[in-house]
């Protein structure tokens, strides 16, 4: 974590602001779901103000994405292992116990939305490539096995126009064979016809 004192005056306010986001949701009582999208909407305008006046490869935003980052990452690790759902479930009112079970697909699914989102912050290299990919890799396998989409939109998009073409290739094969082979019988039906006029010209 970067010390604040040492960091540029100019982005002072956005700091002090952003550590005191990321403390509030590592304390925030446990409800029956992840809630972690609002986070990261309450912390985006910050980051935005941070990235216009030094950049996104200045080291406080890229040290202070990180740790957002790694904060969520927390959070969705404990309501996506199951493994853990006890020590969830009892830091939650009955009321939200049944809740809690209910929502799991949810969570995978806000999950896995939310680490799209996440990659592309300018994290630290390091912590992408050891931990956060190892994340959101098992999130998508998690999705997987419980039978959750985890196609993007554009891989949806790029998966319906192969199926559209493999549709119109089955279909101009059909109509070419089609045609084909009418071909062929209309010309056995003309050489047929030529045969027949051969042989009643032949008898006049």
């Amino acid at each position: 974590m970067v010390d604040i004192n040492k960091c540029r005056e100019i982005v002072k306010g956005e700091m002090e602001i952003l550590h005191e986001e990321i403390e509030k949701f590592n304390q925030n009582h446990y409800t029956a779901k992840l809630n972690a999208a609002d986070f990261l909407e309450c912390v985006r305008p910050h980051l935005v103000s941070i990235e216009r006046k030094i950049g996104r490869n200045s080291i406080e935003y890229i040290s202070i994405s990180t740790q957002i980052v790694d904060a969520i990452c927390e959070k969705i690790l404990v309501f996506t292992n199951l493994a853990s759902a006890d020590s969830i479930v009892n830091k939650l009112p009955p009321s939200d116990m049944v809740k809690y079970y209910a929502n799991q697909r949810d969570n995978l699914t806000e999950a896995l939305n939310i680490c799209r989102k996440l990659e592309k912050m300018n994290m630290d290299y390091a912590y992408q490539i050891k931990t956060f990919n190892k994340i959101k890799g098992d999130i998508e396998r998690t999705c997987h096995e419980k039978g959750i989409e985890t196609r993007t939109s554009i891989q949806k998009d790029i998966d319906h126009l192969k199926t559209v073409g493999t549709v119109i290739g089955e279909v101009t094969m059909e109509t070419a064979g089609c045609l084909i082979s009418m071909a062929v019988k209309v010309a056995i039906l003309l050489v047929i016809f030529l045969i027949l006029m051969a042989i009643f010209g032949v008898e006049r």
